[in-house]
C-alpha cells in the first residue's frame, strides 16, 4: 500500500479547493471579505482601513473608514450574484480570489 506524506497530501486538496469558482449572492464582511454559500473569501488586492480605524474627512472630522469602505463594496455588489476566482489560500485557510470584471447586462 502507498502512503501519501501528509504535506503532499494538503497541497493535493489545496489545489481541489481552488480549482473551483465561487458564484452566488455575497453577503460583505468586511471592505476585503465576502461569504458566499457559508464560505468566507478574501479579496485579492484589497486593502482596507482595519475595523477600529478612524479617519479624517476633508471637513478634519473622524469617520469608521473601515465601515465606509464595507458599505462601499456592498454598494459597488448591488445585491448582484458575483463570480469570484482563487487564487491561492491564505495562511488562516481562507481562499483569496478576484472579484471577476463587470459583465454587459449584469454589472
Amino acid at each position: 500500500m502507498y502512503r501519501i506524506p501528509a504535506a503532499l497530501m494538503l497541497v493535493f486538496l489545496s489545489n481541489m479547493a481552488l480549482a473551483d469558482q465561487f458564484m452566488g449572492q455575497a453577503s460583505v464582511i468586511k471592505g476585503d471579505t465576502l461569504e458566499i454559500h457559508g464560505t468566507r473569501i478574501r479579496l485579492w488586492g484589497v486593502d482596507p482601513p482595519e475595523s477600529s480605524q478612524l479617519c479624517r474627512g476633508e471637513d478634519s472630522l473622524q469617520y469608521r473608514c473601515a465601515a465606509q469602505a464595507a458599505n462601499g463594496l456592498d454598494a459597488f455588489i448591488a445585491r448582484r450574484p458575483v463570480n469570484c476566482i482563487p487564487v491561492s489560500l491564505e495562511q488562516y485557510g481562507r481562499t483569496v480570489a478576484t472579484l471577476l470584471g463587470r459583465r454587459r447586462g449584469s454589472w
